[in-house]
C-alpha cells in the first residue's frame, strides 16, 4: 500500500506579542500543543522549522508557510496515532530523522529516516519495543550519529548503517542526549526510572560510566527524558525535570566544573526541559523551564529569568539560530514562538563597566522570584582586586534573609535570582558591597 503524503497550503498570518515575541504558528487551533521544535539553517535567512505534536509533523520553510507533511505511521500508511516524539534534521544532507510512538501497534516505537519533503519512512532502525524513548544526535565534526530505539545504536557513516551498542533492558531505558562540545568522543545518555541517572562514555558509546544521580523520577511519557545537558570540556550543565506528581526537590539546573566529580544545584525553582547554547554570545546558555526562559552568561554558573513578556510558561523545547540572535520555543498553548535580537545588550555585555552599579530588581513587585542585576568595573591598572563581592537581602529590621553572592567575581554584568517563596509579603532591602562601595535598593514581595 503506498504511503500517503498530506500537504496542505495554508494562508499564514502572524501576530506579535509585545517586546519581541512573535507567533510562528502552526495555524490550526489543534496545533497549539507542540511537543518539539527542530530547525535547520543553510544561511541566516534560509531555514526550515519542524513542529511535532502527538498526531502530526508540520514544516515551515523560511518563515512563510506551513506544510502539514506527516501523519502517524502504521504499516505503510500515515494516520493520527499516539504521536511523534523526536525529529532532527541531518546536518549533512536533505533528510530528517523521526521518532514515532504508538501504544496500539507492534512495534510500538519507530525511528526512521525520511528524505525531505517527508513522504514516508526509509532506512528504519532495527527493533521495536514498549520501553524506550526516541532520540538522535549528530557529531558535527565527523559522520557519527547516535539514535535510541530499544537500545542505543551508532552509525559511523551518516546513518547508512547501524550498530547496536546496548540493548534496552528492565522497565525503562534512557536516551542519548549530547556530545561534549570539546571532544566528540564523549557522549552522554540518561537512564533509569527513578532515580534519574546520567551516564558518560569517553569512547563514543562503547562503554558507559555513571556520572550523576538524583531522586527525581522519569515522567512516564515516551521520549521525555528527565535530563537535558550541555557540556564543554569539564563543564557540564544539566537540566532536570520530573513527573508533576513527583515531590522530589531534585529539579532545575545542576552544574559540574570538574567533569562530573562534584555537582552544584545552581537553579532549583522549577523543572527544566531544554538547555541550549547561544551561537551569538560565547558563554551564554538558555533554558526552557516551567518558570519560562532562563538565561546564563557564565556557562550555567548563575541563571536569571529572560521571559521578556513571554505569553506562556508551558514550554516544551527551545532552539536557537546558529547565525543570528533568534530563538524559537515550542509551547503547549501557543504553538511556536519566536524572539529575535535577544542579545540587544550585547555591547553592554562585552564592554567592561566603568563603575559599580546595583540595578533595580525586575519584576518589582514580584512573586515569588525576581532578577537582580549588578555591575563590577575592571580594577585600576596596577591596582588590587576589589576582593569579595557581597549581595544580600534584608528585612526592614535589618535581619539577613538571603545571601545571593559572597565571592570574588570578575568584572562585567552579573545577574542573580532572588526567590522569596518562604517570606511574607512586604518591603525588603538588597545590598551590594565590596571594598569601599555599598549600594542598597528596595524590593517589594506581593502575595
Amino acid at each position: 500500500m503506498p504511503s500517503l503524503l498530506i500537504i496542505l497550503t495554508v494562508f499564514f498570518t502572524t501576530s506579535v506579542f509585545c517586546q519581541g515575541w512573535q507567533s510562528m504558528g502552526p495555524d490550526s487551533v489543534n496545533w497549539q500543543n507542540v511537543r518539539r521544535v527542530s530547525g535547520k539553517w543553510s544561511n541566516p535567512t534560509t531555514y526550515r522549522l519542524a513542529a511535532a505534536t502527538s498526531g502530526s509533523i508540520a514544516v515551515l520553510q523560511n518563515g512563510s508557510q506551513w506544510n502539514y507533511s506527516l501523519r502517524g505511521y502504521e504499516g505503510s500508511e500515515w494516520f493520527p496515532g499516539y504521536g511523534f516524539f523526536s525529529l532532527e534534521f541531518s546536518p549533512w544532507d536533505d533528510s530528517v530523522y523521526i521518532g514515532y510512538a504508538d501504544y496500539y501497534t507492534e512495534p510500538s516505537f519507530i525511528m526512521f529516516k525520511s528524505i525531505f519533503p517527508m513522504s514516508g519512512r526509509s532506512n528504519r532502525l532495527p527493533g521495536g519495543c514498549w520501553i524506550t524513548p526516541l532520540s538522535v544526535i549528530f557529531s558535527p565534526n565527523d559522520s557519527v550519529v547516535f539514535a535510541t530505539e530499544c537500545g542505543i545504536h551508532r552509525s559511523t557513516n551518516r546513518g547508512s548503517s547501524w550498530t547496536l551498542l546496548q540493548r534496552a533492558s528492565g522497565s525503562f531505558f534512557g536516551e542519548v542526549l549530547a556530545f561534549n562540545e570539546r571532544s566528540h568522543q564523549i557522549v552522554y545518555k540518561a537512564d533509569g526510572y527513578g532515580p534519574t541517572r546520567l551516564y558518560v562514555s569517553t569512547n563514543q558509546g562503547t562503554t558507559w560510566d555513571s556520572l550523576f544521580s538524583v531522586s527525581a523520577t522519569f515522567p512516564f511519557h515516551l521520549n521525555d527524558t528527565p535530563l537535558s545537558v550541555f557540556a564543554l570540556g569539564d563543564t557540564i550543565v544539566l537540566g532536570v525535570k520530573s513527573s508533576f506528581g513527583d515531590p522530589s526537590s531534585d529539579i532545575g539546573v545542576f552544574r559540574s566544573s570538574n567533569g562530573g566529580v562534584a555537582w552544584s544545584h545552581v537553579y532549583a525553582n522549577g523543572r527544566v526541559v531544554s538547555i541550549v547554547k547561544s551561537y551569538a554570545s560565547p558563554g551564554t546558555l538558555f533554558a526552557a523551564s516551567e518558570q519560562g526562559i532562563l538565561k546564563s552568561t557564565d556557562f550555567g554558573a548563575t541563571w536569571a529569568m529572560y521571559n521578556n513578556a513571554l505569553p506562556t510558561r508551558r514550554l516544551t523545547s527551545l532552539i536557537v539560530s546558529p547565525y543570528t540572535d533568534t530563538m524559537f520555543v515550542s509551547t503547549e498553548t501557543h504553538g511556536i514562538l519566536k524572539a529575535w535580537n535577544y542579545l540587544t545588550e550585547v555591547e553592554e555585555h562585552l564592554t567592561t563597566p566603568i563603575r559599580f552599579e546595583l540595578k533595580q530588581n525586575y519584576p518589582n513587585p514580584f512573586n515569588p522570584t525576581t532578577n537582580i542585576e549588578f555591575r563590577i568595573p575592571a580594577r585600576p591598572a596596577g591596582g588590587a582586586n576589589f576582593g569579595f563581592v557581597s549581595l544580600k537581602v534584608f528585612d526592614l529590621l535589618g535581619r539577613e534573609v538571603a545571601t545571593l553572592v559572597n565571592e570574588e567575581m570578575i568584572p562585567g554584568r552579573h545577574e542573580r535570582i532572588f526567590e522569596g517563596s518562604g517570606l511574607s509579603s512586604g518591603v525588603y532591602l538588597y545590598r551590594l558591597s565590596t571594598g569601599s562601595f555599598t549600594q542598597t535598593r528596595k524590593l517589594l514581595l506581593l502575595r
